[in-house]
């Protein structure tokens, strides 16, 4: 998605990607939708240990806190849009994405 917008910084996409779902409360719980935002409290020393940048770990916690539809938070930058939209696209699953594409009779 990123190399289809032309932009976005890989290494925060990348770690934002791998690490977004680190905190996940079963769908039942009472507090399910604050969990990508523990998630994104849970990256900052997993980041330090990999050399990130405190900018570049404070990247990767907005886009891991707006990633999810449930915490209703806008993303304030592109890999946070790119998340959101690729979580959302797995949500789907590939027979919710194909059934998006234009029926061709065969």
């Amino acid at each position: 998605m990123a190399d289809n917008e032309g932009r976005g910084d890989r290494r925060i996409l990348i770690a934002a990607a791998y690490l977004h779902d680190l905190v996940s409360l079963p769908k039942d719980h009472p507090k399910r939708h604050t969990s990508s935002t523990l998630s994104a409290q849970a990256v900052e020393p997993i980041l330090a240990t990999l050399g990130y940048s405190k900018d570049e770990t404070a990247q990767v916690a907005h886009a891991i806190t707006t990633h999810s539809y449930s915490a209703n938070i806008p993303p304030e930058t592109i890999e946070a849009e790119i998340l959101q939209d690729a979580d959302r696209l797995d949500a789907l699953g590939a027979i919710g994405i194909a059934q998006l594409l234009p029926y061709q009779a065969l």
